[in-house]
C-alpha cells in the first residue's frame, strides 16, 4: 500500500439498501454514511469497512476537533492509500429509523452490514461508489469495528465471511461485568441467536423509561485516558447518537466484549497514530501477500 500522490478528499455521502430486518418496521431498510479516499494505486487496495460502537455515529472514525487536527482515523488511513467506508447502524444516525430499537439485534444488524459490505464491494469494483473514485479491481476488505462495533464485526464475519481480515478494537470476551446485574451476568450460550431473546428482555428492563436497574459506571479511565484534551471529548460527544440497547447490552455481557487498551476510545488517545500506523502496516502486509497470491 503506497502513500498518496494527492490530497485526501472530503466525505462522499453514500447510501446502501440492505433489505428488511424482521421486527423493525422497515422493509426495505437503507444504511447511510460516507466514503473517504485519496489517490488509489493500482493493484490490491485496502478497504476499511468501519463499524461504530454503542452510542457512536460514523463521525467517531472521522472526528473533527476545532483547532486540533489529527484525530481523524479515516483521513489518516486515506492518506496511506486506503479507502475508508462507514455507514451508520440501522435505527440511528443518518440511516433509516425503525419502529422499535429493541428489534435491532446483533445477528440481525450483522446481516444488514453484510449486505451493505457486499454492495459496497460491488460498487467499488464497478467504479460506482464515490465521485472520482476509480474502479478497484482487487479490494482487500477489512472489517474495522470499535467496542460494540467490534462485537458486530466479529458476529458478521463468523456468520457471513464478509471480510478478508478483521481489526477489532476495544472488544473481545470480557465485557463489562462490573456494571451488570446478576441476571445480566448469568446470560451465556454457545450461540448468540439462542440468547438474543433473553438479552432483549434484559435490555428492556435496563433501558426502559423509569427503569429500576442500578446504573453502575465502569472504572475511571476505561473510556478515555487522562491525556485526552477537553476539546476532543467535546467533539466525541458531538458525534454521539442514541444507543442500540440490545446490541449495547450484548457487548457488555462477558463473552461478547473485551478489556480495553489505551482507554476504550483508541482514536482519541495520545498514542493513536502508533495504533493507526500498526494497523496500516499490518493491512499493508496483507495486501503484499494478496499480490503474491494473485
Amino acid at each position: 500500500m503506497g502513500r498518496l500522490t494527492g490530497p485526501v478528499g472530503p466525505r462522499v455521502p453514500i447510501e446502501v439498501p440492505v433489505g428488511p430486518l424482521e421486527g423493525t418496521g422497515r422493509a426495505p431498510a437503507v444504511l447511510r454514511g460516507w466514503v473517504r479516499s485519496g489517490t488509489v494505486r493500482a493493484g490490491v487496495t485496502p478497504v476499511l469497512y468501519c463499524v461504530a460502537g454503542g452510542g457512536c455515529s460514523t463521525g467517531y472514525f472521522d472526528l473533527e476537533v476545532g483547532g486540533r487536527p489529527g484525530y481523524s482515523m479515516a483521513e489518516h488511513a486515506a492518506a496511506a492509500g486506503a479507502v475508508v467506508v462507514a455507514l451508520d447502524h440501522l435505527g440511528v444516525g443518518a440511516s433509516d429509523t425503525v419502529d422499535d430499537l429493541y428489534a435491532v439485534t446483533p445477528t440481525g444488524l450483522a446481516s444488514c452490514h453484510h449486505r451493505a459490505t457486499s454492495e459496497v464491494v460491488r460498487r467499488l469494483r464497478a467504479g460506482e461508489l464515490g465521485d472520482g473514485l476509480p474502479a478497484i479491481e482487487h479490494p482487500l476488505v477489512v472489517g474495522l469495528g470499535h467496542s460494540m462495533g467490534g462485537m458486530l464485526a466479529a458476529v458478521q464475519q463468523a456468520r457471513h465471511r464478509s471480510f478478508d481480515a478483521l481489526v477489532l478494537l476495544g472488544t473481545g470476551g470480557d465485557g463489562l461485568p462490573e456494571v451488570l446485574t446478576d441476571d445480566e451476568r448469568s446470560v451465556a450460550g454457545p450461540d448468540l441467536r439462542s440468547i438474543e431473546a433473553e438479552i432483549v428482555r434484559l435490555a428492556r428492563l435496563r433501558f426502559a423509561a423509569g427503569s429500576t436497574v442500578e446504573r453502575r459506571r465502569p472504572s475511571l479511565g476505561t473510556f478515555f485516558t487522562d491525556d485526552v484534551p477537553r476539546e476532543v471529548r467535546v467533539a466525541f460527544a458531538a458525534q454521539a447518537v442514541p444507543l442500540l440497547p440490545v446490541c449495547a447490552l450484548t457487548s457488555m455481557i462477558p463473552c461478547s466484549a473485551h478489556a480495553e487498551r489505551a482507554g476504550h476510545c483508541h482514536h482519541q488517545a495520545a498514542g493513536r497514530r502508533v495504533l493507526w500506523d500498526r494497523i496500516l502496516a499490518w493491512v499493508d502486509a496483507l495486501a503484499v501477500a494478496a499480490r503474491r497470491w494473485s
